[in-house]
């Protein structure tokens, strides 16, 4: 096997390790939305505090913006939801365009690999012990 390849998938590996080892519970934990419901601003600002991930395992301790995880229904009848990992601005994050990234092709995920290794704000360390702030990520 490719050696890029392996490294991906090792790298891939760890971070779901990390996310799963937050909580047990942590998907259970989630509440759904339809995301055809009508919501207030009081709404969403109430359902997305109960979403904030305060810090993940091995995650530098002076990180200056908020990330929030969860699932957004897509069809209550067959029970579908999507996962997203939103991460604010690390600056006037009110001012600042919302943008989508979403890797494409088969094997590679927009979490394992997108957000850990591409755009997002954290990169896995070296060794694989720990998270490291991204100079590059988008959230910027």
């Amino acid at each position: 096997m490719n050696i890029s390849i392996q490294m991906m998938l090792s790298l891939s590996v760890i971070l779901v390790s990390w996310l799963l080892l937050l909580d047990p519970s942590i998907a259970q934990s989630y509440s759904q939305q339809d995301a055809s419901d009508d919501y207030s601003s009081s709404q969403l600002k109430a359902a997305a505090k109960d979403l904030v991930t305060d810090k993940l395992p091995g995650q530098p301790a002076a990180v200056s913006f908020n990330h929030y995880a969860g699932y957004v229904t897509v069809n209550k009848t067959n029970g579908r939801s999507l996962f997203y990992w939103f991460f604010e601005s690390s600056t006037s994050p009110q001012q600042k365009p919302l943008l989508l990234w979403l890797n494409g092709g088969p094997g590679c995920s927009s979490v394992g690999y997108g957000a850990s290794q591409e755009i997002g704000p954290f990169l896995i360390d070296g060794n694989g012990s720990g998270l490291a702030i991204n100079p590059y990520s988008w959230n910027i």
